[in-house]
């Protein structure tokens, strides 16, 4: 028997230095990948789902995120079904997958994190690759990473049958993802009560879970949330809020032109979360937060205000600016155990960066070479922050302390900045051309272009007691 990493060919894989007890594991190649990612109708529907195995996915290894995956072991991935939804057109079956360091579940059990894509509560594709780049960091931190597909807002993406949802369907299929990580995480070694994880869309649907399941999430961590749909409509309704992508998203969730839309009609209040935060005094599990100030898909206020109701403070007024730190990244408390980050050159999706890759232009919406810096220690401190909170009442007392060495500024008083700033220029989704660029590169050369992590995958031989788990049969 030999001990090896896990590779395209097709081998027999067993879970002991013996070679008797086999391990379900398939092999998956670049342009299967790429296949899949490319095919708006069928990722995240359970395609070719027959029985659970094992393998180890090219998208955890593109190193195209603000913080480098150098130096971090790739995750392996299993994908289950975690819902089907009967209709007139069909069926919708959604899609998890599971990230874990190891195939095998032994020892004391590992946090949980629930992590939710983003785009625009309609796509799937670029929103879930840009979700791999972050997953490995906190596979990496002792995690295990569910990854669940929702249905989708209109018909750009997906079956028929998975299309056409209501804003209100998709938060219930984050519901039934988090009920799915409570029956099925012991299977996987993993606690019960995730820390949840979202960025922009999925960022929304992890703080409905944070609010509305409190007592089944352990923290949030939220990249660039839509927090607050009475804010984004009176904004749009009085001329504050212009950035034309956002303003036909917003009419897609609600259903209704943007002078149609009405403030105290489902689904508005119970999406503002900020104010039932604040006006409820709901109890809610600790929070952390990054968002750029120069995102103009998702204003940085939807953050601010949030940390506000947080922190009990009055919340930032509709006309009101977010004031511009001097720093570069800005750590602000939000009560005693929440924190909110901002990034001043930060755009939309700010923790991607395809920069230095071979393309032909510099795609950063992290900003300037030391912004994307701060970024990374902004992601390295979320992944802390999960590390730190991960159990219910592990909390120490006092503001929460999480520091990337960076430039930030703590605002030891919690109090927000004056305003004095707008800060809310910037390129939205623009980067997603260069997306697709780097895809269309990958498919037709048939390789990986650009940073690609070199590290192994899985636990080494021995480690922490585990016994091998690539064993395989010597082949001639």
């Amino acid at each position: 028997c030999l001990s090896r990493v896990p590779d395209e060919q097709p081998r027999d894989y067993f879970s002991d230095a013996g070679c008797e007890n086999p391990l379900a594991f398939r092999p998956s190649t670049l342009a299967d990948y790429c296949a899949t990612l490319f095919d708006p109708g069928t990722l995240g529907e359970g395609q070719g789902i027959e029985s659970p195995v094992w393998t180890l996915t090219p998208g955890s290894r593109l190193d195209f995120g603000a913080r480098s995956l150098d130096g971090v072991t790739q995750p392996y991935l299993q994908r289950r079904i975690y819902r089907r939804l009967e209709s007139a057109v069909g069926t919708c079956s959604l899609e998890m997958r599971i990230y874990s360091a190891s195939p095998l579940q032994a020892g004391p059990l590992q946090p949980s994190l629930l992590a939710l894509h983003g785009g625009s509560w309609s796509a799937r594709g670029f929103g879930y690759l840009g979700l791999e780049l972050t997953i490995p960091h906190y596979v990496e931190q002792g995690f295990v990473v569910y990854a669940p597909f929702y249905r989708l807002l209109g018909n750009a993406e997906g079956s028929a049958a998975c299309n056409q949802a209501t804003i209100g369907e998709i938060a219930d299929d984050a519901s039934a993802a988090l009920a799915w990580v409570r029956e099925h995480a012991a299977e996987f070694g993993s606690a019960p009560v995730p820390v949840v994880f979202g960025q922009s869309a999925g960022a929304h649907l992890a703080l409905s879970l944070a609010v509305n399941e409190s007592s089944a999430v352990a923290a949030s961590i939220l990249f660039y949330p839509p927090a607050d749909f009475t804010d984004f409509a009176l904004r749009a309704q009085q001329g504050f809020y212009t950035d034309q992508q956002g303003l036909g998203i917003l009419e897609r969730v609600l259903g209704v032109s943007v002078a149609e839309v009405d403030i105290s009609a489902s689904p508005v209040p119970e999406n503002s979360f900020p104010q039932r935060i604040a006006g409820d005094g709901l109890v809610v599990p600790p929070m952390f937060m990054v968002h750029g100030l120069r995102d103009s898909l998702v204003e940085a206020r939807q953050s601010v205000r949030l940390c506000d109701a947080l922190a009990g403070r009055e919340l930032l007024g509709l006309a009101s600016p977010v004031a511009e730190p001097g720093e570069l990244r800005q750590r602000i408390a939000c009560g005693t155990d929440s924190q909110l980050q901002l990034i001043r050159e930060g755009q939309h999706a700010l923790d991607v960066c395809l920069a230095g890759v071979g393309l032909p232009t510099d795609l950063c919406p992290s900003g300037s070479e030391a912004s994307r810096e701060q970024v990374a220690l902004a992601i390295a401190d979320a992944v802390a922050f999960a590390a730190t909170h991960h159990e219910r009442g592990s909390e120490g007392e006092g503001e929460v302390e999480v520091d990337g060495n960076g430039e930030g500024n703590d605002n030891e008083d919690g109090d927000l900045p004056t305003p004095g700033g707008s800060g809310s220029s910037g390129s939205g989704l623009g980067f997603v051309s260069g997306w697709l660029l780097l895809i269309m590169v990958l498919t037709g050369a048939g390789r990986v272009t650009g940073r690609v992590s070199a590290v192994r995958a899985g636990w080494p031989v021995g480690d922490s007691g585990r016994v091998p788990h690539h064993a395989v049969r010597p082949g001639p």
